[in-house]
């Protein structure tokens, strides 16, 4: 077992200046690398993939699958994931990374039974696919977190290359406990609970969480040539995995690194761990057989999904741009009288919005008999930003031209006459001010989800905006406060220690405290290119009457603890009043919800009470 750095790859300049090669960001990549998303078949169920490759077929025969964490740590890995599938593809890899059954765009719920086998046979699928459809001779697998876990297992079952696990879930039973830590200590948890984990806004039913604990590594027999581990420095003293495999006559490079703890903080918080990407990268580089075969030419792969219930589309538009997103339709014709909904990123989270929001309501809406496009503004998720330092921004001046290219789109391609704006959080802000300042006489309306702020300006990090210290004050307030569930941690009886818990609610609050940077914002102007920008000053009354004036109604949905009503009543009370009772607008509270409804119950709620509101309006 190797417990030094690769010094091989280090003290090589030509692999290190080509592994560093990507920091430039993905404008630079873009002209090496083409990246297709397409559906692939796994237990003859739809998996949403994507496949990054370099546009010379000159390349490598190593195939390189990404396995994703699952959970709320799958959605906040997202872009750190889709920068190593960059950098690994610029190097000549073709890598494949996917939604694992029930996460994602992909099908399923947490709800679905043999979740652990599942996943086990999506990873044997997708290795398969690079095989059969890429010409792939020889594959490696990249695992992050529980990802790393289910690559480990597949790996005792058929051989792979080279292995990379990064803070992988040596046991099971330790995953399930911090998951039920965050359960126990979060906000909004039902009353009627039951033996189900809720984290981060996903469910961990007791029979996943029974299959999970299963889950020993140090027991496994991996098939693999090499292995890279890579710890996060909270574990570096943990070499229990690395010596057990060595054991074997495994060849192990063990690897301490910092930065993970950044990556999965909170989306908009979320940092790209380049000096870890760069050293995974490096490792594959190094033992890479430049044999100058060329790959195999990939035929047209699904663009779309059918069920009994809805049809998916995937959907690249706005050239050249690029941007992307997902149309979900019924199964039938759409009614031409109701309108289709927009749905709008949540803070930095990609279009599956938090808890899979998106995703649900979208699917939900469908067998209701409307039409949802759920789409990446662009710097999030698959819309590629073309200038780094301006990627991941939740409040980009851009969003406005976004959902009037994408209000184009379903125009010109699909004949839609009306839309629907719906965001949460920044979306909400997003279909707020749209509302208010485009012309465009498609936009009927706009359904605000938890707004947080309803103005900005340039150069305004998050924690500048008006409603902050109420939103602090509302964070984590009832994990803390509530002695109930601290009493359950103190008398034993929530399967959780203590220590266990006051430690997961500190990394908690402390990624969600992390400070946010300001960026180097250019004049708003220069990018937006005649489309609105943020508005000039801050307005809320008068943005409340040109959103009526233009014949739009505003629906504004609020959980009862949320800062987003008080903001309104503060700047705008009395206009918001005077619309309320003339039926130009109208709210909604939900009790024992958050701010994202992470919880299933409430995020039910919410789901049937939009689309109770949509019908009513919409009838026809």
């Amino acid at each position: 077992v190797d417990f030094k750095p690769v010094t091989a790859i280090l003290s090589n300049p030509e692999l290190m200046e080509a592994a560093n090669a990507s920091p430039n960001g993905p404008e630079a990549a873009a002209e090496r690398i083409l990246r297709t998303p397409f559906y692939l078949q796994s237990r003859e169920r739809p998996l949403l993939g994507w496949l990054h490759r370099p546009k010379e077929l000159v390349t490598p025969d190593q195939g390189i699958v990404i396995c994703s964490p699952v959970g709320y740590e799958h959605l906040h890995a997202y872009r750190g994931l889709r920068h190593l599938a960059d950098r690994l593809s610029e190097q000549g890899f073709p890598v494949l990374r996917f939604d694992w059954d029930g996460m994602g765009d992909s099908v399923g719920t947490d709800h679905d039974p043999d979740r652990l086998a599942t996943w086990k046979q999506n990873l044997r699928d997708a290795l398969r696919w690079m095989k059969e459809k890429v010409g792939c001779r020889r594959m490696s697998i990249i695992g992050l977190r529980i990802g790393g876990s289910i690559a480990s297992l597949i790996a005792e079952e058929q051989e792979i290359d080279d292995l990379v696990l990064w803070s992988p879930i040596p046991k099971g039973k330790a995953f399930v406990r911090e998951l039920h830590a965050i359960d126990m200590t979060g906000e909004a948890r039902s009353a009627h609970a039951t033996h189900d984990i809720e984290a981060g806004g996903f469910l961990l039913t007791e029979s996943t969480a029974g299959e999970l604990s299963k889950i020993n590594l140090q027991e496994l027999h991996p098939q693999c040539g090499r292995v890279l581990l890579i710890s996060n420095a909270e574990s570096a003293g943990d070499t229990r995995l690395a010596e057990a495999w060595g054991k074997l006559r495994i060849n192990v490079t063990h690897e301490i690194h910092g930065g993970l703890p950044q990556m999965l903080a909170e989306p908009h918080r979320s940092q790209v761990p380049h000096a870890t990407l760069g050293t995974i990268v490096q490792w594959f580089a190094v033992q890479a057989e430049k044999t100058g075969r060329l790959i195999a030419t990939i035929t047209e792969q699904p663009q779309s999904l059918q069920t009994n219930a809805f049809s998916e589309r995937l959907v690249r538009f706005a050239e050249p741009l690029g941007l992307f997103g997902i149309l979900t339709e019924p199964s039938v014709p759409v009614s031409s009288e109701r309108p289709t909904i927009l749905l709008l990123n949540a803070g930095a989270t990609t279009r599956i919005g938090p808890g899979r929001l998106n995703v649900h309501l979208a699917r939900r809406l469908a067998e209701e008999g409307f039409r949802s496009f759920r789409i990446d503004f662009q710097g999030l998720g698959d819309s590629i930003q073309p200038d780094p330092t301006q990627e991941n921004d939740s409040y980009a001046p851009t969003v406005f031209r976004d959902v009037q290219l994408a209000i184009d789109y379903l125009k010109s391609e699909h004949g839609v006459e009306r839309c629907v704006l719906l965001g949460l959080c920044s979306g909400a802000y997003a279909a707020f001010q749209s509302a208010a300042q485009l012309a465009d006489t498609a936009i009927a309306e706009s359904l605000l989800i938890n707004p947080l702020t309803y103005f900005w300006r340039e150069g305004m990090t998050i924690d500048d905006d008006p409603g902050r210290h109420l939103i602090r004050q509302h964070y984590y307030r009832h994990a803390m406060r509530d002695p109930k569930k601290w009493l359950r941690f103190l008398t034993g009886r929530s399967g959780t220690s203590f220590s266990t818990a006051a430690r997961i609610v500190a990394k908690r609050i402390e990624m969600a405290l992390l400070p946010r940077k300001s960026k180097n914002t250019p004049k708003q102007e220069e990018v937006c290119r005649g489309f609105p920008g943020h508005p000039v000053k801050q307005d809320l009354g008068g943005d409340l009457h040109r959103i009526v004036g233009h014949g739009r109604h505003l629906s504004m949905f609020f959980s009862d603890t949320d800062p987003g009503y008080m903001i309104l009543k503060h700047y705008a009370g009395r206009e918001a009043a005077k619309l309320e009772k003339r039926g130009e607008i109208e709210f909604r509270f939900f009790a024992n919800s958050d701010h994202t409804f992470s919880r299933e119950e409430p995020r039910r709620r919410l789901m049937a009470s939009i689309t109770e509101h949509l019908q009513q309006r919409y009838s026809g």
